[in-house]
């Protein structure tokens, strides 16, 4: 009987170093995962990005989203955005041009590099 208690005491223990080991790997997985989540290289910040509506001055009633979100535009047609690169972006504008209703679409994707290049918007 001691000797199955001696077996069954060193079989536990060998056990539970697996089972140390096996969360402490995780946990090592975890607390790097989250630290690649927060700061990946070269997308840790949004990307700033001007954006022109073309020909701005035809055109009334307007208003631009960007991912469904209303974005101020400045009267000569211009609006600074700041956009998370990797993600796929929607600005959708609408608005008039004599008094008929025009629309236009942009979807764009930004990496680093984009920063400071301008976009540009032609409702049709």
């Amino acid at each position: 009987m001691a000797a199955l208690s001696g077996f069954l005491g060193k079989l536990f223990a060998h056990i539970k170093a697996k089972i140390d080991h096996l969360i402490e790997r995780v946990a090592s997985k975890s607390t790097r995962r989250d630290t690649e989540v927060s700061h990946p290289p070269d997308e840790a910040f949004d990307i700033p990005v001007p954006l022109a509506i073309d020909q701005w001055d035809v055109l009334s009633e307007i208003t631009v989203t960007l991912d469904g979100k209303y974005i101020a535009i400045d009267p000569p047609g211009f609006a600074e955005v700041s956009l998370s690169p990797g993600i796929a972006h929607v600005f959708v504008a609408r608005g008039t041009r004599a008094g008929m209703p025009v629309s236009g679409t942009l979807t764009c994707m930004v990496t680093a590099d984009a920063a400071n290049k301008p976009l540009a918007m032609t409702l049709v």
